[in-house]
């Protein structure tokens, strides 16, 4: 079964689904093996649990070439209390990661040391706008609640211009 294209009809009918158009962004992203990497990455903790996936990260996967399993897995552990801990449970991770999958992706795993990936960037906040919070102060000075009012000039200060 095929969805329908995401019409102007169906987007008046109710969100359209993000998924598949989010794989088809990334597909080009991550190359050929590009939906094995996004699945492994989204669930890695869930494959792997919680304490041992604070300290061993996929980076790499391998297909040999014109197959979709039998790959080459690529994990950095960040110490190696974690790429022991990983080696040594080595068997059932690689049957948890393709049963995942519901068939053999990966055949192997390799371990390497190295340093996590960084975390994604802090969004910058701006600077407030002076006169805007001079404004927000004049609208507020009736308001008794102190943390409302430091609260509303904060906001007041960050809100767009109205047009």
């Amino acid at each position: 079964m095929t969805k329908p294209p995401i019409t102007e009809q169906r987007r008046r009918n109710g969100p359209a689904l993000f998924g598949s158009d989010a794989r088809k962004i990334i597909a080009p992203i991550l190359g050929s093996c590009g939906f094995v990497q996004a699945d492994l990455l989204a669930h890695w903790e869930d494959i792997l649990g919680s304490a041992l996936a604070q300290g061993v990260f996929p980076f790499s996967i391998r297909f040999p070439k014109g197959k979709q399993q039998d790959a080459v897995l690529h994990v950095k552990a960040v110490s190696g209390a974690f790429a022991m801990a990983f080696s040594a449970q080595t068997p059932e991770i690689l049957s948890r990661i393709n049963a995942f999958f519901g068939y053999p992706a990966v055949a192997e795993l390799r371990i390497v040391q190295g340093a996590p990936p960084p975390p994604p960037p802090k969004p910058k906040r701006p600077k407030p706008d002076a006169q805007k919070q001079l404004a927000a102060q004049q609208l507020t000075e009736n308001i008794k609640d102190d943390a409302l009012k430091q609260a509303l000039i904060e906001l007041g200060s960050f809100l767009p211009d109205a047009k």
